[in-house]
């Protein structure tokens, strides 16, 4: 359907068009590529055009593709953010460049999925992308990770590999992707909690208790400003968080590492 409802508009290389959860780069010799299939009465699209265009949309209907179906292992609510950007990639492991559909690439921030994509095989390059639509607000710090559905292993990018939010932001090109690296050695199995906290609105130099289930010994916590920079990082005994006399008023936000394999995310208002 999308070439259909596309067919009166010349297109330009590099063009794309754009929902919340999906979007699709143009190549003259290729086409539309991309996992974004349909568009639909009734929901939102951007356009993002190399020179301006009209575009008559046509009224031909179209069925979801397999492509748009197939399950993710990470979730995103589109709702959580009125804008996005556009990531055109290629992924390596090990140095080595992806070449399955078995493997999804998520962008993250602060525990939460921000976009995922399956990757996409493109024949006349030979290649397979990632075409990562990343939900969020400007000057966000945005992590990426790496899932194998067939074996379920999870990879994390190296800890400089990130990127800062733009506003409809076009990072990469199919003649010129970025490249996202991944490592064997980081392969983890952490599993993702939401960290309950008593009280959630504090202040400067007070005791939060931590909830933490099943845990009996020294707790990590991490301590993140609104810009995603580490601020304090302790080790505790027990449940009892003992926050600095130094910690600006404002929002934080918390990591607890707690037993084997589980990293727990809450929020903390500091008056």
């Amino acid at each position: 359907m999308r070439a259909s409802a596309l067919s009166q508009l010349a297109a330009d290389d590099g063009d794309i068009i754009k929902s919340m959860q999906y979007f699709s780069v143009y190549d003259k010799e290729d086409g539309w590529f991309g996992a974004l299939h349909n568009l639909n009465p009734g929901e939102g699209y951007m356009y993002h055009g190399q020179q301006p265009h009209d575009l008559y949309y046509t009224e031909s209907r179209g069925c979801v593709d397999e492509e748009t179906a197939k399950d993710y292992n990470w979730t995103t609510d589109i709702h959580d953010y009125a804008n996005n950007m556009s990531i055109v990639a290629v992924v390596t492991l090990d140095d080595e460049q992806l070449r399955s559909d078995d493997y999804e690439v998520a962008a993250f921030s602060d525990g939460t999925c921000l976009g995922s994509t399956r990757l996409l095989y493109n024949e006349r390059r030979d290649r397979y992308y990632a075409l990562l639509p990343v939900s969020g607000k400007e000057g966000m710090h945005v992590v990426f990770k790496l899932y194998r559905s067939d074996v379920g292993y999870e990879y994390r990018g190296p800890a400089d590999e990130n990127c800062g939010f733009v506003v409809n932001g076009i990072f990469g090109s199919l003649d010129q992707p970025m490249t996202l690296h991944f490592h064997g050695d980081t392969e983890v199995q952490e599993q993702e909690f939401a960290l309950r906290l008593f009280p959630n609105l504090v202040k400067k130099g007070g005791v939060v208790r931590l909830e933490l289930p099943g845990n009996d010994g020294s707790v990590q916590v991490e301590i993140y400003n609104a810009l995603d920079v580490m601020v304090d990082k302790q080790i505790i005994d027990g449940t009892m968080l003992h926050l600095s006399q130094t910690l600006a008023s404002g929002i934080y936000f918390i990591r607890a590492y707690s037993v084997p394999d589980r990293i727990y995310y809450g929020k903390l208002i500091v008056q």
